[in-house]
């Protein structure tokens, strides 16, 4: 089979099979493995955001205007939280997410970590 592609798509390709001393054809088909991997990924964050959307909408928190889940998918976090305000599921005030982080890590998760010590369940051998 023979495919025409673009001088500079070529020389790429022989570029990179001669730094990484490959063969074209193992080069092609790992960018192309690569490439099936990125599309399900994405394809499996945009089942998610769907799978967010129904599961407010059965919890009651529909939005107050209608949105089609099965029609709008979202691939991104930050179209989560675009969703999440027109829904009005935002927080009514400001969040510091890192100064709560830090006060989670200095208060909670240091107790907790100090209850798994004590109580020997510890994953992490003591010296």
């Amino acid at each position: 089979m023979t495919i025409e592609i673009p001088e500079d798509v070529a020389l790429r390709l022989e570029e990179l099979s001669k730094q990484d001393d490959a063969d074209i054809g193992d080069l092609l088909r790992d960018l192309l493995a690569r490439y099936e991997d990125e599309r399900a990924a994405k394809a499996k964050r945009r089942a998610t955001g769907a799978d967010f959307a129904r599961n407010a909408k059965a919890a009651g928190l529909a939005s107050p205007h209608p949105v089609d889940t099965d029609e709008k998918q979202w691939a991104t976090l930050a179209d989560l939280a675009r969703h999440a305000k027109k829904m009005n599921m935002a927080s009514p005030e400001p969040v510091n997410t890192a100064e709560r982080s830090r006060e989670i890590l200095n208060t909670e998760y240091a107790d907790y970590l100090y209850e798994r010590r004590v109580k020997g369940s510890s994953a992490v051998p003591h010296k």
